[in-house]
């Protein structure tokens, strides 16, 4: 549960440095800005999505992308 909300913050919080109208050298820079703005602000939020990815539990690390 925690988790989830932690993702669902992400979310919502970059979502508003997705821009379609900027070039795309400018639109990654930005992206890549508001993802670390929003971990730096939340050390312990970024600690928390770590162990899950990385230490959790297996049923409770977040699934590994798809190839």
């Amino acid at each position: 549960m925690v988790g989830e909300q932690i993702i669902a913050d992400f979310m919502a919080f970059t979502a508003d440095a997705v821009d379609f109208v900027l070039p795309p050298g400018d639109g990654v820079t930005t992206m890549l800005r508001a993802y670390l703005t929003f971990w730096k602000a939340r050390p312990l939020s970024f600690r928390f999505n770590l162990w899950r990815r990385l230490d959790g539990l297996q049923n409770e690390r977040c699934p590994a992308p798809s190839k």
